[in-house]
């Protein structure tokens, strides 16, 4: 019997984890379902975790079929730029994931717990900048600015 491309055990797992059982998976790739199982257990797949994904993505092809033609261009452009923002953001942090792994291994160090903390906050700006502020963090900055200008209006500076 010939290997097993990664191809294929790539499609094996999204059928696991759609929630297929081991037998029609097995019928469907042509792999003896024991050894599906035996991968499934190693690499320790989630057997129908993307159920929810599955579910969502009816829910919103059915509400987006909903809209009229010139709402469904523009949800689409919206989404467009999102993902595309999205892609760019992930490159930038793996960029940056990288260059501190260089620095880390040039200076031979640990990184402290600020430096870790600064990342963090740096990168957490960054999505802030290119995403927008979300409505948790609005409404954390006005809680935390309404306070300092009430202050400042009292003439309590």
């Amino acid at each position: 019997m010939a290997k097993t491309s990664e191809e294929q055990w790539t499609k094996v797992k999204a059928l696991y984890e759609k929630g297929e059982s081991l037998r029609d998976i097995s019928d469907e790739v042509g792999i003896p379902y024991k050894t599906i199982d035996n991968r499934a257990k190693k690499n320790k797949w989630g057997k129908g975790i993307l159920a929810q994904h599955i579910a969502d993505s009816i829910r919103v092809r059915e509400e987006f079929g909903t809209l009229e033609l010139a709402q469904q261009v523009v949800v689409a452009q919206a989404v467009d730029e999102a993902v595309q923002r999205m892609e760019w953001l992930n490159k930038a942090n793996m960029t940056v994931a990288n260059l501190t792994m260089r620095k880390l291994a040039i200076d031979k160090e640990a990184a402290s717990y600020q430096d870790l903390n600064a990342a963090s906050t740096t990168l957490g700006r960054t999505k802030d900048n290119v995403f927008g502020k979300t409505p948790d963090t609005a409404i954390q900055i006005n809680n935390t600015a309404l306070p300092r200008t009430i202050n400042v209006i009292a003439g309590r500076s």
